[in-house]
């Protein structure tokens, strides 16, 4: 296409500009703007299909590229009826509130989510992160994103905020899939 054309032509020139390699900066200048590019005025916008990767599926490769690969992790998600965004606000309505010293499970499980690899815990919970774009965490104000949502539970302010009350089956969510994620050392 036209875009793909005007990348070309500016990498060209840019690459021919630096095997020339003129000592003069003007005769530099006129190789980068000799070749005409292509003027776009108005480019077709593609949408992206996107949908989470099932446990097993061949992923295609994309055009011009070799080679696909496949999803071999099945993905983590939680119980039936279990919201696992429900730490972003008091998890009043809980069957099940997580007990003892929630600040240590809090800071335990970022000390692990700082160990885990971080692409693999976004593979793992691609289908929960489907529908994400942006979340507010209506207890502290802040808007979280689905990069730092477990650095954000973590955070104490935020568990001092939830007052106690924090859904075990969320907390257990979230800890299986940092697990998941974290390399093994054997």
């Amino acid at each position: 296409g036209a875009v793909c054309a005007d990348a070309f032509d500016f990498w060209w020139n840019a690459v021919e500009a630096v095997t020339i390699g003129q000592p003069d900066g003007e005769e530099v200048k006129q190789v980068l703007t000799r070749r005409s590019s292509l003027v776009v005025n108005k480019c077709e916008t593609i949408t992206p299909r996107v949908h989470p990767a099932a446990y097993g599926e061949i992923i295609g490769s994309a055009v011009g590229s070799e080679g696909s690969f496949t999803i071999r992790d099945p993905q983590i998600l939680p119980l039936p009826g279990v919201d696992p965004f429900a730490l972003l606000n008091s998890c009043v309505g809980a069957r099940r509130h997580l007990g003892g010293p929630l600040m240590t499970f809090f800071k335990e499980l970022r000390f692990r989510f700082d160990r885990c690899d971080k692409n693999r815990l976004m593979l793992l919970t691609s289908t929960v992160f489907a529908n994400w774009v942006v979340r507010i965490c209506w207890l502290c104000k802040v808007k979280v994103f689905s990069f730092n949502v477990v650095e954000h539970f973590c955070h104490q302010p935020h568990v001092n905020a939830m007052k106690g009350r924090i859904c075990a089956e969320v907390f257990d969510f979230w800890w299986n899939a940092v697990e998941a994620a974290t390399p093994r050392t054997d």
